[in-house]
Order: structure tokens, then C-alpha cells, then sequence
């Protein structure tokens, strides 16, 4: 039986104290990109590689958000929630105290599976806790806050690495923790669900171990750290565990993802849409950093104030995003959405030293409204489709699914760049690798427009 507290007056902090847990996961991704070349020179490895503290993060989460929804069920959303942004917290102070890139990448493990409970557990309070016809309004104003992360990020991140130190990028987290703990008792109601079922054990490790297997072996692959004839076989043997986990999921009482599910139309075609969607442009906050400091000579706070220019475009395009979906209608919308952003991507790739700086943030602005408008269709098409009993799996398995296509995005986009790039060459010697990398990514995007169409139209988004 599930326990529902009423729409009590004291809880309407709780969008903002969501919010305050999308900003600092927010903060704390866009914040790195900027200052990685930095990283990496004082860490004394390249550039290409460092992307590992990023793919570790995005990893853990991926991996540990389908746990995220039996954890609140067994143990209510408030103690789970406060628990995940202790550890998030702590973890950020650690990762500003590390000296090496081997423990840097073990706390932003454990940064990550903090984001793995802390956000989707928020959203599935919010989810439970207001009517279907007022979830997209509540969560357009939820996600305004949490993008203020991206905006202040990069920005924060190239002026603290160039005139103090990256370290400062991980601490900032810290106060802003603090201040969410000691908002949860008076704005988070306290939901779970009463079952009788174990969490299911077997299930996780096959899916954990073949999703770690497969994105372990594609990135030693491009980063050449195994040999090719030990890093494919890999690679093509982490399909194993996963496909007996879907054969596992059908014959188990309480499975970490229900088949019913699947079954469900509008939920399965919003997940493929999420997961090639999100595959494509999932390592374009990556590379285009990257692009603007080591090709095209920009100092980490000039790439910054650039890249905090996409936020802007996010935060604006999310007042109109009742609007838009009334009018064009869900798969109209995210169908073109999905081409414009596979025309961005590209057009990522033919910037050069003499290109405007003014053509340079038009485009950033237009790819942040892009992915913005993009992210609110896929979740309003995939959540609200789902049952009551299915709300906290469903809800984990679409947040499962977008993490897992940006951490696949951002190993596929780093292998390209790396196979491409000239060994010992900087500046203008990498654009024909950004170029291709970015062509090849805006072609996995395209893909996704197929998949867009079939998403369920919903009268109730207006």
C-alpha cells in the first residue's frame, strides 16, 4: 500500500528543493568541461583522456539509478534523498582535495551515485506528489533553477581555473549542500511503497556489470590503453550480461525494471527516443569546450563565458515549452527539435579561428534551447504515460536511459576525437578531427527523429 501525505501547505518549497539538487548536479558537469586542459597539465596526462572523470561520473549514475526507485519505496523518499546529498556533498569536498587522477575518478564514482539517488528520487516525489495535469508546469519551473547551474558553470570553471584553481570547481558544491539538508524536513513529504519483494540483486550486477564491461572496453579502445584484439572482444561480451538480464527480468516476481513496462507504448517509444537521442549530443559539452581552447586558442574564461551562453538559450526556452507542445503537438515538436539539433551538432564541426564570435554564440544559444526543448518533450512523453504502481521503475528507467546514452555519447564522441586527432599536434591541426567527430555524432542524432515520431500526443501537456 502506498503511503501519500496530503498536499500539505509546508511542502511547496519542495520544486526548489529539487531544483537545488539539479543545480549542484547540473553545476557540477558543466562546471568540469571548461577546465580540463588545465586539469590535465597539472595532472600530467592529455586532454583526450581526462575525459574519464566525466565518463566515470556519468557512468555511476547511469549504473546506480535503478536502484534509485526500490531504495524510496523500501525506505521513503525523504531519507533516501537526504542520504544521496550527504554523499554527494561529501564526495564534491573530497574530489577538491584529491592529488591524483586514480582518486579523482573513485569520488566522482561516489559523486555519482549520489546524483543517482538524489535526483530521481526528487523527481518521483514531485511526480507523486502533484496532479498529471499540473507536472509539466511544476517541473518547467523546477528545471529553471537547475539550469542556472549550467549558466553559472562554465563560467565559474574557466575563471577559477585561470586565475585560481580547479580544485575550487568541486567546493562550491559544498554550501549549497549544506542549504538543501536543512531544507528537507520542512519541504520534502516522505512517500514509500509497501512490498513484500526483495530488491532484485541478480538483476542489478547483470545490468551494472554489462553496462561498466561495454563502457570500460570502448574507452580503453579509443584510448588505445588495451590492444584492439582484447579491448573489441570486450566490448561485444558485455552484450552478454545484458541480454540474460532481460531474459531475468520476465521471470522474476519484482524485477529492477517490469517488463509492463515495455509494454506500454508511449513509455517504450519515449525511451528509444531518449536513448538516441541523447546518444548523439550527449558529448557535445565535452568536445565543444575542448574545440574552443585547443583548436581555436580560447583562454579557459573566454571559453567559459561562451559556453554559458547555451544556458541562456536553455532557460529561455522552457517558459515556452507549454506553448510549443499545445501547438506542434509532442512527436512534431521533438521531430524537428531532433533534426535542428543534428544541424547544430555539424555546425559545431566547421568552426575555425576566423569565425565570427558572434556565429559562435548563436549557435551555442540555439543548441542549448535545442537540448532544452528536447529534454522536456522526452520526459513529459515518457513519465506521464506511466501507472501509479509503475511511477517511481518507470521513472528511474527513463532517467537510466538519457544517462546511458551521454555517458555512451561521450565515450563514442571521445573515441572518434582521439583516433582522429594527430599525435603531438595542438591548434588548427585538430579541426578535421572536431569535424568529423561532430558529423558523425549529428548522423547518430538524425536517427533519433525516427524513433521521435511514435511518441504519444497528451492533451493534458497544454
Amino acid at each position: 500500500m502506498e503511503q501519500r501525505p496530503h498536499l500539505a501547505r509546508h511542502y511547496r518549497g519542495l520544486p526548489w528543493l529539487v531544483a537545488i539538487a539539479m543545480f549542484m548536479q547540473m553545476l557540477d558537469v558543466t562546471i568540469l568541461n571548461t577546465a580540463i586542459p588545465a586539469m590535465a597539465t597539472q595532472l600530467g596526462t592529455s586532454p583526450f583522456s581526462l575525459h574519464a572523470v566525466i565518463l566515470a561520473y556519468g557512468l555511476a549514475v547511469a549504473v546506480c539509478t535503478p536502484a534509485s526507485g526500490w531504495l524510496a519505496d523500501r525506505f521513503g523518499n525523504r531519507r533516501v534523498f537526504a542520504g544521496s546529498l550527504l554523499l554527494f556533498t561529501a564526495a564534491s569536498l573530497a574530489a577538491g582535495l584529491s592529488q591524483s587522477l586514480g582518486f579523482l575518478v573513485v569520488v566522482r564514482v561516489l559523486q555519482g551515485a549520489g546524483a543517482a539517488l538524489m535526483v530521481p528520487v526528487g523527481l518521483a516525489t514531485i511526480l507523486h506528489h502533484y496532479p498529471r495535469d499540473r507536472y509539466l508546469r511544476v517541473m518547467n519551473y523546477v528545471t529553471i533553477p537547475g539550469l542556472v547551474g549550467p549558466l553559472a558553470g562554465p563560467l565559474l570553471g574557466g575563471w577559477l581555473t585561470e586565475y585560481a584553481s580547479w580544485r575550487w570547481i568541486f567546493f562550491i558544491n559544498v554550501p549549497v549542500g549544506v542549504l538543501g539538508l536543512m531544507l528537507i524536513r520542512r519541504c520534502m513529504p516522505d512517500y514509500r511503497q509497501v512490498s513484500a519483494h526483495r530488491f532484485d540483486t541478480f538483476g542489478f550486477v547483470l545490468f551494472a556489470g554489462g553496462i561498466a564491461l561495454l563502457t570500460t572496453a570502448l574507452d580503453a579502445l579509443g584510448q588505445n590503453a588495451w590492444p584492439t584484439s582484447v579491448a573489441l572482444p570486450l566490448a561485444l561480451l558485455a552484450l552478454v550480461p545484458l541480454w540474460l538480464c532481460t531474459r531475468h527480468f520476465g521471470r522474476h516476481p519484482a524485477p529492477l525494471f517490469s517488463p509492463a513496462l515495455w509494454q506500454q507504448r508511449g513509455y517504450r517509444a519515449g525511451i528509444l527516443a531518449t536513448l538516441l537521442g541523447r546518444l548523439g549530443t550527449g558529448a557535445v559539452p565535452l568536445l565543444v569546450p575542448l574545440q574552443l581552447q585547443l583548436a581555436l586558442g580560447f583562454s579557459p574564461t573566454k571559453a567559459g563565458i561562451y559556453i554559458g551562453v547555451a544556458s541562456i538559450g536553455a532557460i529561455g526556452a522552457k517558459p515556452l515549452m507549454p506553448m510549443l507542445i499545445r501547438r506542434c503537438g509532442r512527436a512534431r515538436l521533438l521531430t524537428a527539435t531532433n533534426v535542428l539539433l543534428a544541424l547544430a551538432t555539424w555546425a559545431f564541426g566547421w568552426l575555425t579561428p576566423d569565425s565570427a564570435g558572434v556565429l559562435i554564440l548563436l549557435l551555442l544559444l540555439l543548441n542549448g534551447a535545442l537540448n532544452s526543448t528536447q529534454y522536456t518533450v522526452l520526459n513529459a512523453a515518457t513519465v506521464t504515460e506511466l501507472t501509479p504502481g509503475l511511477t517511481n521503475m518507470g521513472n528511474t528507467g527513463w532517467i537510466t536511459a538519457m544517462q546511458l546514452s551521454m555517458a555512451f555519447g561521450i565515450a563514442v564522441g571521445s573515441l572518434l576525437l582521439a583516433a582522429l586527432a594527430p599525435a603531438g599536434h595542438a591548434g588548427t591541426a585538430l579541426l578535421p578531427a572536431f569535424h568529423w567527430t561532430f558529423a558523425v555524432l549529428a548522423v547518430l542524432t538524425l536517427v533519433a527523429v525516427w524513433f521521435g515520431r511514435a511518441v504519444r500526443e497528451r492533451p493534458a501537456d497544454a
